[in-house]
């Protein structure tokens, strides 16, 4: 433990020397004693409640523009903070599907522009495959996407 001077403690934690002075008296922690008070929202909630049971769809700009009529001066933040905690969470828009390993891939060609190939210039394509379990990747590429060619 370090022995310091009120003025080095005072220096190395940018505060004037009657704080620390004043803490140092102190034998118990001193506690803030916050205030406690109410949002510019709070005379509103209700009103914004009823709009969205009408409207659940209704945008934070038009609830805004609607409690605007009744007084309200505050932020749009505070109002769209407000809607993202009393709107029903939205659903998921896709499907998500588990598969097991080896069970399935998804499988596409991609074009790859042209090469030279014995003196003709023929279309390259890129086979992909992806196995849907471990989302290995498999890449080849080819000059031809007939399915003889494919499966040898």
């Amino acid at each position: 433990m370090e022995k310091l001077s009120q003025r080095e403690v005072s220096r190395r934690l940018r505060i004037d020397r009657g704080t620390v002075k004043r803490a140092l008296k102190n034998t118990t922690p001193l506690k803030r004693k916050s205030k406690l008070r109410g949002s510019r929202l709070d005379r509103y909630k209700s009103q914004i409640k009823e709009l969205i049971q009408q409207y659940p769809v209704l945008s934070a700009v038009r609830v805004i523009e609607e409690i605007a009529k009744a007084g309200y001066k505050g932020s749009l933040t505070l109002v769209r903070n407000y809607l993202r905690k009393i709107r029903p969470a939205k659903k998921e828009a896709y499907l998500r599907i588990e598969t097991l390993p080896g069970e399935s891939a998804q499988v596409d060609w991609g074009d790859c522009g042209y090469i030279m190939v014995e003196g003709t210039l023929r279309k390259l394509s890129c086979f992909v495959m992806t196995l849907s379990y471990s989302r290995l990747l498999y890449v080849e590429f080819t000059i031809s996407q007939r399915l003889e060619d494919f499966i040898i």
